[in-house]
């Protein structure tokens, strides 16, 4: 079976973004940590480019199957702007200050576009690529939740900085410009976060009036754990989230299949990872119908 591969941080660095690591090293060390992982990251993965050198490696291509999907392999990490730390933090319940996971309201830093998730560069080639694609199928394959997560239903929304909602600017810019171009049948494929989801992707996820422009599956971990307050969690996100469809912190992996018509994900979750006699079961399936943005239970 054939694989394509991308990186998010961990990688190198918990949450880094560009040039800057998460405790705010020098940047030349930094740059010099980054070379060395970006190395090992090419010598022990099943990928087909040309070996780095230095810290600069460029990732992001894309992956046509015939005339049904486009895949496009992004990188959300080498190019980015820092998270944004503009915004109010709350108490957070079981976690204490909010600001300790990362977690702000959205201000100015956040909505200004030009505090960029993919950098200028790789947005271009983006826009460029899907807008020409002829296929049936535009796949985003790419690092972290893009369909808006409001953690306490709060307005301004109190979100996740290191994902999409940290650069809401960049993405709306995006996402319009992938709408204006008339680009069909995007799906957004993610990782990251440790727990399944799926849902409808908007410019602004947080206006129900703003038209689907997207439809986002998002595989959960197979072994990394989520936080302990999981279950909680999970439902008062779904309860303030309409926008998500789905959301599961259990352990497993997710199945697609593609056809002309249709992409239907599997959701699949094992009872016990430690366990290499384990069951596994589906617990949720959806599908995403071509010519129509946005997910749908099955």
């Amino acid at each position: 079976r054939p694989w394509l591969i991308t990186w998010d941080d961990h990688e190198v660095d918990n949450d880094y973004t560009g040039d800057i690591s998460q405790d705010d090293d020098p940047v030349d060390e930094f740059r010099g940590r980054r070379a060395d992982a970006y190395l090992a990251w090419y010598e022990h993965m099943p990928i087909r480019l040309d070996p780095p050198d230095g810290p600069d490696y460029e990732i992001y291509r894309d992956f046509v199957w015939g005339d049904l999907a486009r895949f496009f392999v992004m990188d959300g990490r080498q190019y980015r702007a820092n998270q944004p730390r503009d915004g109010d933090t709350t108490d957070l319940p079981g976690f204490g200050d909010s600001a300790s996971v990362g977690v702000y309201t959205l201000a100015a830093d956040a909505l200004d576009p030009a505090n960029s998730f993919l950098g200028a560069d790789q947005e271009v080639w983006l826009v460029d690529g899907m807008s020409a694609s002829t296929q049936t199928w535009n796949f985003m394959a790419q690092q972290v939740l893009m369909l808006g997560l409001n953690v306490l239903g709060t307005d301004p929304p109190l979100t996740v900085t290191d994902l999409w909602d940290g650069y809401s600017g960049s993405r709306e810019q995006l996402l319009r410009a992938l709408a204006g171009n008339g680009v069909q049948n995007i799906v957004v494929l993610t990782g990251d976060f440790h727990s399944a989801a799926a849902g409808d992707v908007r410019s602004n996820p947080f206006d129900l009036d703003t038209p689907v422009v997207a439809s986002e599956l998002m595989a959960t971990s197979i072994s990394s754990s989520f936080f302990e307050a999981a279950e909680a969690l999970a439902a008062l996100v779904l309860a303030t989230n309409p926008q998500l469809k789905f959301f599961d912190a259990r352990k497993g992996y997710t199945i697609c299949e593609v056809t002309p018509d249709a992409v239907t994900a599997d959701y699949r979750a094992i009872a016990d990872p430690t366990d290499p006699e384990s069951p596994i079961e589906t617990i949720a399936t959806f599908e995403i119908a071509a010519g129509t943005a946005g997910v749908n239970a099955r």
